[in-house]
């Protein structure tokens, strides 16, 4: 079971090598969307028939962890980039604390589903749901907030801030 969970770190690592290659020949945009798919479709490998095999269940978490990187290296960068600068400390935070409240809530839910008899399986089935609607989120998010151009970032910025009046 400790090497399950180490998959998922070992992907985190090799992901956190390789996504500074794949963002600078590939759109983040596309991306997010990409690793969001995948993600969701490893995490469930696990229930689609090949919960007896060790390997491949292994394999997974180790993909799963790779494509969760992208969010890793992408995101507080991002952050950096777009946030309003009095708002960059609390927009990270939120983002750090995305992980801690859906394992919680994850946690929650297999203590739920336990003695209602519901398969341990519905919670891998949501996380493969959740991360396409991550997908669709982020495709309809407007290209420009993804630029490579920290100057296109602060303009696109400055003029949200002139039309809202905010400080």
């Amino acid at each position: 079971m400790g090497l399950l969970e180490t998959g998922l770190y070992v992907g985190i690592v090799a992901g956190t090598i390789i996504c500074p290659i794949l963002f600078s020949v590939m759109s983040p945009k596309i991306l997010i969307a990409i690793s969001s798919i995948l993600n969701g479709l490893f995490a469930v490998v696990i229930v689609i028939g090949n919960e007896n095999n060790y390997w491949i269940v292994f394999a997974s978490r180790v993909l799963v962890g790779l494509f969760l990187s992208v969010f890793i290296q992408y995101f507080p960068v991002w952050i950096d980039l777009c946030a309003p600068p009095h708002l960059q400390t609390l927009w990270i935070c939120f983002f750090y604390l995305t992980e801690d409240i859906g394992m919680a809530v994850g946690y929650g839910l297999a203590s739920v589903f336990g003695p209602l008899n519901i398969s341990w399986k519905i919670g891998f089935y949501n996380q493969g749901a959740l991360m396409v609607v991550v997908a669709a989120i982020f495709s309809i998010v407007p290209t420009v907030f993804f630029s490579h151009e920290h100057d296109a970032s602060v303009e696109l910025h400055e003029e949200v801030v002139s039309k809202m009046n905010i400080s």
